[in-house]
């Protein structure tokens, strides 16, 4: 009885002991360029950053990537550690706020109001993968609105593709977030072409 006692306790020990796979959360965290322009017409007004509009899978922290353009597949051991969409947005919020175009720049969930809208659509934030390659793509589409006047003063896409080191997911948040502050960096100075 002693001996079958032991088992038990040494099975269910060991039991507790295996380890499962860590999943690894990365950050969307791109580099914001500092915007050098002469365009001061925007100095004194105040523009208020959306969230963005996205597919649902977007607003999941599940790290997806694509093969083709009919499947989407799914990382088992990394993540986001905030979803896609609530992270850009506030990356977008940050880039103009560094971009010293406006007086202030405030979130959506500001009760302020303000002289601008600027509305955003996450249209891809995926990685790639090919034959024998890998790249992160963005492409975000941008409205600035007049909010006086509920009129849409321009609306642009922007889009980037960073082909990625490796194939694996690091790599892909890698060149995502180079990508990211590429398309950033084209909506400050679009901003910036407004502004004049």
């Amino acid at each position: 009885m002693k001996y079958f006692i032991a088992i038990v306790i040494s099975a269910f020990l060991s039991g507790c002991t295996i380890m499962q796979p860590a999943i690894v959360e990365y950050r969307i965290k791109p580099v914001i360029v500092e915007l050098n322009s002469d365009a001061h017409s925007c100095e004194k007004l105040n523009i208020k950053v959306i969230q963005a509009f996205s597919s649902s899978s977007l607003m999941s922290s599940k790290m997806k990537y694509t093969q083709d353009a009919f499947s989407e597949y799914q990382f088992n051991q990394s993540e986001w550690s905030e979803s896609p969409n609530k992270a850009v947005t506030s990356e977008i919020l940050n880039s103009i706020t560094s971009s010293k175009l406006f007086k202030s720049v405030q979130s959506y969930k500001s009760r302020s109001k303000s002289d601008f809208i600027l509305e955003s659509t996450i249209e891809e934030f995926a990685q790639h993968f090919t034959d024998d390659s890998s790249y992160g793509r963005v492409v975000i589409t941008m409205t600035l609105i007049n909010t006086k006047t509920d009129e849409v003063i321009d609306t642009r896409q922007f889009t980037k593709s960073v082909e990625a080191k490796s194939r694996n997911a690091q790599a892909g948040v890698v060149a995502l977030n180079a990508a990211l502050s590429d398309v950033l960096s084209q909506s400050n100075l679009w901003l910036a072409k407004v502004c004049k």
